[in-house]
């Protein structure tokens, strides 16, 4: 596939280092208030048995951009050793999401798991492709921008009748942004929509005052700070936990490599744990900014500083919500909805995962939590 190409990082974290972090658990969106106390992630277990690593069927091909951050679960469950330990090998892909969803769509073998976005893979399915959701990788993580003395104006939501809203196709800033400027009562035919090509340039526009307000990432704001925009919203305050990216595979790759995408969500989990602890920041930032090749500074506000939430929960429902308001933004068209997306979900990997996990430590708060909120977003009889 073209400008396709794997790569395994290896980086690794020293013993004394390891040894200083893997304690307790501590706090995430989804979970709710996960609480601090439960047994260290370093202590939840191995392998239940022993795997030939180098075998097709336990083998993840996760596409991995470079520079990517949004991922950090699956970098510091590299980085640390627990998908050794629980018997998968995983190699990462730097590959676009547009070849990501084509090569898993047709199931080629460089590429299994594309772990960021959910606009191009719902555009994909609606438009025939055979892809499934069977993970999260975050929730939220957008704001709306305005020039910086026009901030508390439009935190009144009806005030946005007539504005030049600034905007990449198939953001997920704006299919919920919008959402909520229905509810509010805006007419958004009223409203003129600025598409440009890249998100800095949404803040450009705003910067420069040709688009009222602007709807963007968050890591983009924090990338852009010291131009000249204020932030109105983090979407987040407006709809808590609307959705963002999704584990994206195949149903015939779920099927081929069943156990592995269990065992790689095993550690995933285990991974959470490690990041949901306070005691572990330092730990989790030095891993993701050398794997990523970001500063730490930048790493520290992106996972901490800023509204990017980061989850593996499927949220069945919220993916089910968020097709409907797809559709609604006119991102998708009508015809959409003839494809009932529920079908293209599968819960059932991290479903078995998580229980694995609460099979090896039934009195881990953590897991424990984790399962009370994997009740509430998705359609189980757990």
């Amino acid at each position: 596939m073209k400008n396709l190409t794997t790569k395994l990082f290896a980086y690794a974290l020293t013993f004394a280092l390891l040894l200083g972090a893997l304690t307790g658990c501590g706090a995430s969106k989804e979970t709710a208030s996960a609480s601090a106390g439960s047994p260290a992630a370093a202590d939840a277990g191995s392998a239940p048995q022993s795997v030939d690593l180098d075998a097709k069927e336990n083998t993840i091909y996760f596409s991995l951009p470079a520079g990517q951050v949004r991922t950090a679960f699956q970098i510091l469950a590299q980085e640390l050793g627990y998908y050794t330990e629980e018997g998968v090998k995983v190699e990462f892909v730097n590959a676009s999401g547009t070849d990501a969803l084509t090569a898993i769509s047709t199931n080629q073998a460089d590429i299994d798991i594309l772990g960021t976005g959910i606009v191009p893979a719902m555009t994909f399915m609606a438009n025939g492709s055979d892809l499934v959701f069977f993970g999260g990788t975050a929730v939220e993580g957008s704001s709306i921008i305005s020039a910086p003395d026009k901030t508390e104006y439009y935190r009144d939501l009806t005030n946005f009748e007539g504005v030049t809203a600034a905007m990449c196709r198939n953001q997920t800033s704006w299919v919920e942004g919008r959402s909520k400027l229905v509810e509010a009562g805006v007419d958004i035919s009223t409203i003129n929509i600025m598409e440009v090509d890249s998100q800095i340039n949404v803040v450009q526009a705003v910067a420069k005052g040709e688009a009222d307000v602007g709807f963007l990432t968050n890591e983009t704001v924090l990338s852009a700070e010291g131009l000249n925009f204020g932030l109105v919203y983090n979407i987040g305050e407006i709809a808590p936990n609307y959705l963002c990216c999704r584990q994206t595979t195949s149903p015939t790759k779920l099927k081929e490599k069943h156990d592995a995408f269990v065992r790689f969500t095993v550690a995933n989990l285990r991974a959470w744990e490690f990041f949901a602890n306070e005691d572990n920041r330092k730990a989790v930032v030095s891993v993701v900014a050398k794997q990523s090749g970001q500063t730490e500074e930048y790493i520290d506000k992106y996972l901490f500083g800023i509204n990017n939430v980061l989850t593996l929960d499927p949220n069945e429902k919220g993916i089910i919500s968020f097709y409907g308001h797809l559709i609604d933004s006119g991102i998708l068209s009508e015809s959409a909805r003839s494809l009932d997306i529920a079908d293209r979900i599968d819960t059932s990997i991290y479903e078995e995962a998580l229980k694995t996990l609460l099979e090896r430590e039934p009195d881990n708060t953590f897991y424990q939590e984790l399962l009370t909120s994997y009740r509430q977003y998705n359609n189980t009889s757990i």
